[in-house]
Protein backbone atom coordinates (compact mmCIF):
# COMPACT_ATOMS: atom_id res chain seq x y z
CA UNK A 1 0.00 0.00 0.00
CA UNK A 2 1.07 3.54 -0.88
CA UNK A 3 -0.09 6.86 0.63
CA UNK A 4 1.44 10.00 -1.43
CA UNK A 5 1.12 13.60 -0.12
CA UNK A 6 2.16 16.45 -2.07
CA UNK A 7 3.38 19.82 -0.87
CA UNK A 8 4.03 22.18 -3.55
CA UNK A 9 6.20 25.31 -2.99
CA UNK A 10 8.67 23.54 -0.91
CA UNK A 11 11.50 22.60 -3.11
CA UNK A 12 14.34 21.95 -0.95
CA UNK A 13 17.45 24.78 -0.88
CA UNK A 14 19.88 23.57 -3.38
CA UNK A 15 22.34 24.42 -1.41
CA UNK A 16 21.91 22.60 1.76
CA UNK A 17 21.93 19.91 -0.95
CA UNK A 18 25.86 21.28 -2.58
CA UNK A 19 26.61 21.49 1.20
CA UNK A 20 25.83 17.70 1.94
CA UNK A 21 27.12 16.96 -1.59
CA UNK A 22 30.37 18.43 -0.45
CA UNK A 23 30.21 16.37 2.95
CA UNK A 24 29.97 12.84 0.61
CA UNK A 25 32.58 14.03 -1.99
CA UNK A 26 35.19 14.59 0.62
CA UNK A 27 34.44 11.53 2.62
CA UNK A 28 34.40 9.58 -0.47
CA UNK A 29 38.12 10.01 -0.28
CA UNK A 30 38.10 8.99 3.63
CA UNK A 31 36.41 5.81 3.00
CA UNK A 32 39.01 4.73 -0.21
CA UNK A 33 41.76 5.79 1.36
CA UNK A 34 40.99 3.44 4.84
CA UNK A 35 39.39 0.48 2.75
CA UNK A 36 43.16 0.40 0.92
CA UNK A 37 44.42 -0.28 4.08
CA UNK A 38 43.05 -3.19 5.41
CA UNK A 39 44.09 -5.91 6.26
CA UNK A 40 43.79 -9.46 4.53
CA UNK A 41 42.95 -11.42 7.55
CA UNK A 42 44.04 -14.47 5.07
CA UNK A 43 47.20 -13.59 4.71
CA UNK A 44 47.60 -13.88 8.69
CA UNK A 45 45.85 -17.16 8.44
CA UNK A 46 48.08 -18.22 6.34
CA UNK A 47 51.33 -18.31 8.35
CA UNK A 48 49.06 -19.94 11.26
CA UNK A 49 50.43 -23.41 12.49
CA UNK A 50 48.37 -26.08 11.84
CA UNK A 51 47.89 -28.44 14.89
CA UNK A 52 45.44 -31.24 16.28
CA UNK A 53 43.01 -30.60 19.34
CA UNK A 54 44.44 -33.69 20.92
CA UNK A 55 47.48 -32.53 22.80
CA UNK A 56 49.27 -29.05 24.00
CA UNK A 57 52.66 -28.36 22.96
CA UNK A 58 54.52 -25.66 24.87
CA UNK A 59 56.77 -25.29 21.50
CA UNK A 60 53.82 -22.96 20.01
CA UNK A 61 53.26 -21.18 23.13
CA UNK A 62 52.21 -17.30 22.16
CA UNK A 63 51.98 -18.32 18.23
CA UNK A 64 48.93 -18.36 16.10
CA UNK A 65 47.53 -21.77 15.03
CA UNK A 66 45.11 -23.35 13.80
CA UNK A 67 43.32 -26.31 15.47
CA UNK A 68 41.25 -28.96 13.95
CA UNK A 69 39.09 -30.95 16.38
CA UNK A 70 34.99 -31.05 17.44
CA UNK A 71 34.01 -27.89 19.02
CA UNK A 72 32.39 -28.79 22.11
CA UNK A 73 30.14 -27.47 25.14
CA UNK A 74 28.39 -28.84 27.60
CA UNK A 75 26.00 -26.16 27.76
CA UNK A 76 23.00 -25.74 25.18
CA UNK A 77 21.58 -22.22 24.51
CA UNK A 78 18.18 -21.46 22.79
CA UNK A 79 15.75 -17.97 22.42
CA UNK A 80 14.80 -17.13 26.03
CA UNK A 81 11.22 -15.85 25.09
CA UNK A 82 11.32 -17.32 21.54
CA UNK A 83 13.25 -20.28 21.20
CA UNK A 84 14.02 -23.97 23.19
CA UNK A 85 17.62 -24.89 24.02
CA UNK A 86 19.22 -27.02 21.46
CA UNK A 87 22.77 -28.26 20.84
CA UNK A 88 23.93 -25.14 19.48
CA UNK A 89 27.37 -22.93 20.37
CA UNK A 90 25.76 -19.91 19.21
CA UNK A 91 22.06 -18.98 18.28
CA UNK A 92 21.78 -15.95 15.75
CA UNK A 93 18.23 -14.03 15.76
CA UNK A 94 16.86 -11.94 12.84
CA UNK A 95 14.12 -9.88 14.03
CA UNK A 96 11.90 -7.57 11.44
CA UNK A 97 8.71 -5.69 11.93
CA UNK A 98 6.09 -4.98 9.53
CA UNK A 99 6.36 -1.15 9.54
CA UNK A 100 5.59 2.06 7.65
CA UNK A 101 8.66 3.64 5.77
CA UNK A 102 8.76 7.38 4.56
CA UNK A 103 10.44 7.98 1.19
CA UNK A 104 10.57 11.60 -0.37
CA UNK A 105 11.67 12.92 -4.10
CA UNK A 106 11.52 16.45 -5.03
CA UNK A 107 10.30 17.11 -8.34
CA UNK A 108 9.24 19.99 -10.47
CA UNK A 109 5.94 20.51 -8.52
CA UNK A 110 7.47 20.23 -4.99
CA UNK A 111 8.33 17.62 -2.40
CA UNK A 112 6.19 14.35 -2.87
CA UNK A 113 6.18 11.80 0.45
CA UNK A 114 5.30 8.42 -0.23
CA UNK A 115 4.48 5.72 2.67
CA UNK A 116 4.95 2.40 2.22
CA UNK A 117 4.46 -0.57 4.72
CA UNK A 118 7.34 -3.39 4.44
CA UNK A 119 9.14 -5.91 6.73
CA UNK A 120 12.56 -4.20 8.18
CA UNK A 121 14.82 -4.52 10.71
CA UNK A 122 14.99 -0.73 11.47
CA UNK A 123 11.70 0.38 11.77
CA UNK A 124 11.62 4.59 11.82
CA UNK A 125 9.99 6.39 14.63
CA UNK A 126 6.97 7.54 12.98
CA UNK A 127 6.86 10.51 15.18
CA UNK A 128 9.48 12.22 12.78
CA UNK A 129 7.59 11.76 10.04
CA UNK A 130 6.12 14.58 8.06
CA UNK A 131 2.52 13.62 7.69
CA UNK A 132 2.41 11.04 10.84
CA UNK A 133 -1.43 10.44 10.89
CA UNK A 134 -2.24 6.73 9.86
CA UNK A 135 1.12 6.31 9.85
CA UNK A 136 1.78 5.15 13.50
CA UNK A 137 4.35 2.49 13.80
CA UNK A 138 4.50 0.73 17.50
CA UNK A 139 7.88 0.17 19.34
CA UNK A 140 9.94 -3.04 18.24
CA UNK A 141 9.39 -6.23 20.89
CA UNK A 142 12.08 -8.16 19.74
CA UNK A 143 15.54 -7.28 18.03
CA UNK A 144 18.56 -8.51 16.32
CA UNK A 145 20.16 -10.55 19.25
CA UNK A 146 22.99 -13.66 19.99
CA UNK A 147 22.86 -15.95 22.10
CA UNK A 148 26.41 -18.02 23.13
CA UNK A 149 27.25 -20.97 25.64
CA UNK A 150 29.62 -19.11 28.31
CA UNK A 151 32.22 -22.16 28.06
CA UNK A 152 33.31 -24.41 25.37
CA UNK A 153 36.36 -26.29 24.78
CA UNK A 154 38.44 -28.08 21.22
CA UNK A 155 40.28 -31.33 22.35
CA UNK A 156 42.60 -30.26 25.04
CA UNK A 157 42.45 -26.70 24.60
CA UNK A 158 39.76 -24.32 26.36
CA UNK A 159 38.27 -21.14 24.39
CA UNK A 160 36.02 -17.94 25.38
CA UNK A 161 32.66 -18.53 23.13
CA UNK A 162 31.83 -14.80 23.94
CA UNK A 163 34.79 -13.29 21.93
CA UNK A 164 35.10 -15.91 19.38
CA UNK A 165 33.56 -15.03 15.78
CA UNK A 166 31.96 -18.50 14.75
CA UNK A 167 31.79 -18.34 10.81
CA UNK A 168 29.54 -19.98 8.49
CA UNK A 169 26.41 -20.56 10.63
CA UNK A 170 23.31 -22.47 8.79
CA UNK A 171 19.88 -21.22 9.19
CA UNK A 172 17.82 -23.07 11.47
CA UNK A 173 14.64 -25.34 10.51
CA UNK A 174 11.72 -24.70 12.34
CA UNK A 175 9.01 -26.24 13.73
CA UNK A 176 6.16 -25.94 16.20
CA UNK A 177 7.73 -27.83 18.86
CA UNK A 178 10.72 -25.56 19.19
CA UNK A 179 8.37 -22.73 19.77
CA UNK A 180 7.96 -20.90 23.04
CA UNK A 181 4.97 -18.45 21.51
CA UNK A 182 3.82 -17.49 17.57
CA UNK A 183 4.11 -19.64 15.49
CA UNK A 184 5.90 -20.78 12.09
CA UNK A 185 5.10 -19.94 8.89
CA UNK A 186 7.72 -20.29 5.67
CA UNK A 187 10.87 -20.53 8.49
CA UNK A 188 10.17 -17.73 10.81
CA UNK A 189 8.02 -17.08 13.89
CA UNK A 190 5.86 -15.31 13.29
CA UNK A 191 3.72 -12.78 16.20
CA UNK A 192 1.02 -10.63 15.28
CA UNK A 193 -2.35 -10.06 14.85
CA UNK A 194 -2.32 -10.73 10.34
CA UNK A 195 -0.99 -13.58 8.51
CA UNK A 196 3.04 -13.73 7.45
CA UNK A 197 1.09 -13.52 3.77
CA UNK A 198 -0.84 -10.19 4.88
CA UNK A 199 0.58 -8.64 7.82
CA UNK A 200 -0.78 -6.13 9.52
CA UNK A 201 1.46 -3.14 10.84
CA UNK A 202 3.51 -4.28 14.31
CA UNK A 203 3.39 -7.75 13.62
CA UNK A 204 7.16 -9.17 13.27
CA UNK A 205 9.04 -12.64 12.07
CA UNK A 206 12.24 -14.12 13.13
CA UNK A 207 14.37 -15.95 11.35
CA UNK A 208 16.83 -17.99 13.00
CA UNK A 209 20.48 -18.97 12.09
CA UNK A 210 23.19 -21.22 14.50
CA UNK A 211 26.19 -22.73 15.05
CA UNK A 212 25.83 -26.81 16.20
CA UNK A 213 27.72 -28.13 18.86
CA UNK A 214 30.18 -31.25 18.34
CA UNK A 215 30.78 -30.52 14.92
CA UNK A 216 34.38 -30.63 13.05
CA UNK A 217 35.73 -26.98 12.79
CA UNK A 218 38.93 -25.48 12.09
CA UNK A 219 39.44 -22.81 15.41
CA UNK A 220 41.98 -19.63 14.38
CA UNK A 221 43.42 -17.92 17.77
CA UNK A 222 46.94 -17.81 19.69
CA UNK A 223 48.21 -20.78 21.82
CA UNK A 224 48.43 -19.54 25.59
CA UNK A 225 48.91 -22.74 27.56
CA UNK A 226 46.09 -24.95 27.14
CA UNK A 227 43.66 -21.98 26.32
CA UNK A 228 43.18 -20.02 22.79
CA UNK A 229 43.30 -16.48 22.96
CA UNK A 230 42.30 -13.70 20.17
CA UNK A 231 46.00 -13.46 18.01
CA UNK A 232 46.72 -10.18 17.40
CA UNK A 233 48.87 -8.42 14.38
CA UNK A 234 48.77 -5.32 12.76
CA UNK A 235 46.00 -3.91 15.16
CA UNK A 236 43.79 -7.12 13.51
CA UNK A 237 42.28 -9.50 15.74
CA UNK A 238 42.22 -13.48 14.43
CA UNK A 239 40.08 -15.59 16.49
CA UNK A 240 37.55 -17.72 14.26
CA UNK A 241 36.22 -20.72 13.59
CA UNK A 242 34.81 -22.47 10.48
CA UNK A 243 32.84 -25.74 9.61
CA UNK A 244 35.83 -26.91 7.41
CA UNK A 245 39.21 -27.52 6.67
CA UNK A 246 42.21 -24.69 7.93
CA UNK A 247 42.67 -24.23 3.32
CA UNK A 248 39.21 -23.98 3.21
CA UNK A 249 38.99 -21.38 5.76
CA UNK A 250 42.04 -19.32 4.37
CA UNK A 251 40.44 -19.20 1.09
CA UNK A 252 37.51 -18.21 1.95
CA UNK A 253 38.74 -15.30 4.42
CA UNK A 254 40.57 -14.49 0.81
CA UNK A 255 37.46 -14.32 -0.84
CA UNK A 256 35.61 -12.14 2.33
CA UNK A 257 38.49 -9.35 1.85
CA UNK A 258 38.12 -9.51 -2.48
CA UNK A 259 34.67 -8.81 -1.77
CA UNK A 260 34.55 -6.14 0.65
CA UNK A 261 37.40 -4.31 -0.72
CA UNK A 262 35.06 -4.47 -4.11
CA UNK A 263 32.20 -3.28 -2.32
CA UNK A 264 34.06 -0.50 -0.40
CA UNK A 265 35.83 0.28 -3.86
CA UNK A 266 32.46 1.07 -5.83
CA UNK A 267 30.41 2.60 -2.50
CA UNK A 268 33.15 5.42 -2.24
CA UNK A 269 32.80 6.19 -6.06
CA UNK A 270 28.69 5.96 -5.28
CA UNK A 271 29.34 8.84 -2.50
CA UNK A 272 31.78 10.55 -4.77
CA UNK A 273 29.32 10.86 -7.76
CA UNK A 274 26.59 11.67 -6.10
CA UNK A 275 28.55 14.10 -3.97
CA UNK A 276 29.15 15.58 -7.16
CA UNK A 277 25.47 15.67 -8.96
CA UNK A 278 24.53 17.29 -5.25
CA UNK A 279 27.04 19.70 -5.55
CA UNK A 280 25.64 20.03 -8.71
CA UNK A 281 22.67 20.84 -7.34
CA UNK A 282 22.21 25.03 -7.56
CA UNK A 283 22.94 24.81 -11.68
CA UNK A 284 20.70 21.95 -11.78
CA UNK A 285 17.68 23.76 -10.20
CA UNK A 286 17.82 26.93 -12.14
CA UNK A 287 18.37 24.03 -15.40
CA UNK A 288 14.82 23.22 -14.44
CA UNK A 289 13.50 26.10 -15.37
CA UNK A 290 13.98 25.35 -18.81
CA UNK A 291 11.96 21.98 -20.20
CA UNK A 292 13.89 20.83 -23.05
CA UNK A 293 17.75 22.35 -22.42
CA UNK A 294 16.95 21.63 -18.70
CA UNK A 295 16.49 17.94 -19.07
CA UNK A 296 19.84 17.97 -21.51
CA UNK A 297 22.03 20.31 -19.20
CA UNK A 298 21.08 18.12 -15.99
CA UNK A 299 21.92 14.72 -18.40
CA UNK A 300 25.57 16.13 -19.13
CA UNK A 301 25.89 17.25 -15.35
CA UNK A 302 25.50 13.37 -14.41
CA UNK A 303 27.71 11.91 -17.07
CA UNK A 304 30.29 14.25 -16.08
CA UNK A 305 30.22 13.76 -12.30
CA UNK A 306 30.51 10.10 -13.46
CA UNK A 307 33.47 10.70 -15.38
CA UNK A 308 34.74 12.96 -12.94
CA UNK A 309 33.98 10.20 -9.97
CA UNK A 310 35.23 7.59 -12.19
CA UNK A 311 38.69 9.50 -12.29
CA UNK A 312 39.29 10.50 -8.85
CA UNK A 313 38.03 6.98 -7.35
CA UNK A 314 40.66 5.16 -9.32
CA UNK A 315 43.60 8.02 -9.00
CA UNK A 316 42.50 7.57 -4.72
CA UNK A 317 42.52 3.88 -4.97
CA UNK A 318 45.99 3.34 -6.41
CA UNK A 319 47.66 6.07 -4.31
CA UNK A 320 46.07 4.63 -1.04
CA UNK A 321 47.13 1.63 -2.30
CA UNK A 322 50.79 2.81 -2.53
CA UNK A 323 50.65 4.86 0.98
CA UNK A 324 49.72 1.74 2.83
CA UNK A 325 52.42 -0.61 1.07
CA UNK A 326 56.22 0.05 2.69
CA UNK A 327 57.58 -1.45 -0.10
CA UNK A 328 55.82 0.06 -2.94
CA UNK A 329 56.88 3.79 -0.86
CA UNK A 330 60.31 2.37 -0.17
CA UNK A 331 60.40 1.44 -4.51
CA UNK A 332 59.42 4.44 -5.50
CA UNK A 333 61.43 6.77 -3.34
CA UNK A 334 64.44 4.99 -4.58
CA UNK A 335 63.58 5.12 -8.46
CA UNK A 336 63.07 8.93 -7.76
CA UNK A 337 66.26 9.35 -6.14
CA UNK A 338 67.74 7.41 -9.43
CA UNK A 339 65.78 9.51 -11.44
CA UNK A 340 66.87 12.21 -9.71
CA UNK A 341 70.34 11.40 -9.67
CA UNK A 342 70.47 10.82 -13.43
CA UNK A 343 68.57 14.29 -14.55
CA UNK A 344 71.23 15.81 -12.55
CA UNK A 345 74.29 13.87 -13.99
CA UNK A 346 72.86 14.24 -17.69
CA UNK A 347 72.31 18.21 -17.32
CA UNK A 348 75.52 18.65 -15.66
CA UNK A 349 77.17 16.62 -18.84
CA UNK A 350 75.22 19.13 -21.02
CA UNK A 351 76.68 22.30 -19.40
CA UNK A 352 80.55 20.55 -19.43
CA UNK A 353 79.82 19.95 -23.34
CA UNK A 354 78.66 23.42 -23.76
CA UNK A 355 81.72 24.88 -22.34
CA UNK A 356 84.36 23.05 -23.66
Amino acid sequence: MSFKLRRRNRKGNPFVGMLFGIGLFFGSFVLLYLNEGRVDLSTIADESIPISADTVSSENQGKLVAVSGALHSDEKVGDPELLTTSSYLQLERSAEMYAWEESSDDDDDGKTYDYTREWTSDPENSENFNNPNGHFNPSMKYRDEKFTVSSAAIGAFTVDPNALFFMQKEVVQLREGMLLQGQVADNYIFIGHGTLNEPEVGDLRMSYKAFANDQSVTLFGEQHENTLRPYTQKNTVLYRVYPSDRETAVADMHTEFLTLLWAFRVGGFMMMWVGLMAMASPLTSLLGYLPVLGNAGRLVISFAAFAIAFVFSLITIVISAILHNPISLITIFILLIIGGVFLWRRRDGEKTAVLS
